[in-house]
């Protein structure tokens, strides 16, 4: 069932290391090191156990998001990677829609990029 949006505590998924940090979800299996100069700046968990965390690189400014499903809503079958990349395709075409719409952007304009988080 979805629900509201709620706001993620910083510290619950920025793990600092020794020489890196470790953005790590407390509640799924999904964990990355982000390049040395992405910020993590704010997350919220929404929908059906929806998760999007907003990074902005320190030498550019530009923000972006990464957005995941824990677990995958309708489940499917199969091949993992493959049910994740569907589940992403499907993500970005209806985002493209929406920006489409409600922006004006020109088609192509809105290109996102991907990251492929498997669980071990």
């Amino acid at each position: 069932m979805p629900v509201a949006a709620q706001e993620i505590r910083r510290d619950d998924f920025v793990k600092p290391q020794s020489d890196v940090t470790l953005v790590q979800d407390p509640n799924a299996p999904i964990s990355f090191r982000p390049p040395e100069s992405w910020l993590f700046v704010e997350g919220q968990r929404w929908g059906d156990h929806e998760t999007t965390l907003w990074f902005e690189d320190a030498n550019s400014n530009l923000k972006f998001a990464f957005y995941y499903q824990y677990p995958l809503n309708p489940k499917t079958g199969g091949e993992p990677v493959a049910a994740l990349r569907r589940a992403i395709d499907a993500k970005v075409k209806q985002w493209r829609g929406k920006a489409l719409a409600t922006t004006g952007c020109a088609r192509g304009a809105f290109e996102p990029w991907k990251w492929l988080v498997i669980p071990r």
